[in-house]
């Protein structure tokens, strides 16, 4: 099966990281696959692996982030065009934006698709039917039900989207020179974090810096190693940092800034502090995984907490109260305390992975997802075409009002703040 992989932008995230793992999975199972989206830091990793057309999708009408804008219309055209001279059997989607390109896409020339809806709490308006879309969690499957009407037959939850492969063959050596190059003592107890520093992993970081100020000052072996450096809050989290490190009167806290393949950096940690897909990167070495969200710790991944933490896709979002740093300072020093229960934690989250995260877990179920959708489109009649038309008339509308009603909201602030 020929298959374009659509993504918005070849950035560094989750849903962009999760599209490449199952890119590679369904070209080791013989299928013919190749990418399309924005240019991003990710463009030459996936290049590697895949041919790569680049189409720019628009993000913003006005200052405001938006799902779909009159500019999205030039993206729709370049995909056309690729589309008309490259043949594919199936557009696979990877977030909201490019799935709603792809779907008119599939109207206008009946070129069968599948989304996969990654992480987070989208999608933030509803999106286009789909005979079976794909979602990472639970939370996200209700959410369509509840809020946007979905029927559960039209769901399937998927949570496979990681290469237990890649965690292999990486040496001491290797892990040796990577902590050199970021300036990380291989030696100490590190609690390490991958994470980006915008939208709302900005609280989680805030959390996890509060339980730090308890922690550091009374091991002088542990150190805390904040990996990544993408988002608006990055300089002031290495503020909150330096004053933390300066009442310690040593270097505890250590922030790397954006690295390719932080995951290897790994091996070298104690603990490891995660959100998303960066928890299943400790779990894979087998380390105690602690899960953070916007209202502190959200438990720590054991056979007790497993399934309300994969229900919420290990996003911290079961914590419906604010939970105080002291709590996560409190496990924390427990697993640093305690070898039995140390021990007793490592181990657990790599077996959950094998089982429900691991790509080879859930590939052929993606593929049996791709033949219900190419079977839905191929049996299309008027009937349908025109629902379908309905449909996404359905799915615009409230994005278009939304895109217009914050204009004129903004337009209106800015002549009022000027008379």
């Amino acid at each position: 099966m020929k298959i374009l992989i659509l993504i918005e932008k070849a950035s560094l995230g989750g849903h962009q990281l999760s599209a490449l793992t199952t890119g590679k999975e369904l070209q080791n199972r013989g299928h013919k696959v190749s990418f399309a989206g924005g240019k991003g830091t990710l463009t030459d990793k996936i290049k590697k692996w895949f041919p790569f057309y680049e189409i720019p999708f628009y993000f913003y009408h006005g200052p405001r982030e938006t799902y779909f804008t009159w500019k999205s219309l030039i993206t729709l055209r370049k995909l056309a065009k690729l589309t008309q001279e490259k043949t594919f059997d199936l557009i696979h989607a990877f977030d909201s934006r490019s799935y709603i390109v792809a779907s008119i896409l599939s109207i206008i020339r009946k070129i069968p698709i599948t989304c996969t809806i990654c992480g987070g709490i989208a999608p933030y308006y509803n999106i286009p039917h789909s005979a079976k879309l794909i979602v990472f969690s639970e939370e996200q499957k209700r959410k369509l039900i509840n809020i946007f009407g979905w029927k559960g037959k039209n769901i399937e939850v998927i949570k496979s989207r990681l290469d237990m492969e890649q965690f292999k063959n990486i040496s001491d050596t290797e892990v040796f020179n990577l902590c050199q190059k970021y300036n990380i003592n291989p030696s100490a107890r590190n609690i390490m974090m991958i994470t980006t520093f915008l939208g709302p992993k900005i609280e989680a970081i805030k959390h996890v810096l509060r339980a730090m100020q308890i922690v550091l000052p009374q091991f002088s072996d542990v150190n805390l190693v904040m990996i990544g450096g993408r988002g608006g809050f990055f300089k002031e989290a290495q503020k909150i940092g330096e004053r933390i490190n300066q009442s310690c009167g040593r270097k505890a806290i250590i922030f790397t800034g954006p690295v390719i393949n932080a995951h290897r950096l790994l091996p070298a940690s104690f603990i490891v502090i995660g959100i998303g897909r960066s928890a299943f990167e400790g779990m894979a070495y087998q380390k105690p995984t602690l899960i953070v969200g916007e209202k502190g710790f959200a438990g720590t991944v054991n056979q007790t907490n497993i399934n309300e933490i994969s229900f919420y896709n290990f996003s911290g979002r079961n914590n419906k109260k604010l939970v105080p740093p002291e709590i996560l300072a409190q496990e924390i020093i427990k697993l640093l305390t305690n070898k039995q229960y140390y021990e007793s934690v490592r181990y657990f989250g790599k077996e959950f992975l094998k089982k429900e995260i691991d790509i080879k877990a859930g590939i052929s179920k993606i593929e049996n997802i791709y033949k219900i959708n190419i079977n839905y489109i191929k049996n299309n009649t008027s009937k349908d075409r025109m629902f379908r038309i309905f449909n996404m008339t359905k799915v615009l509308t409230p994005i278009f009002i939304d895109n217009y009603y914050n204009q004129l909201k903004l337009s209106l602030l800015k002549l009022f703040s000027h008379s």
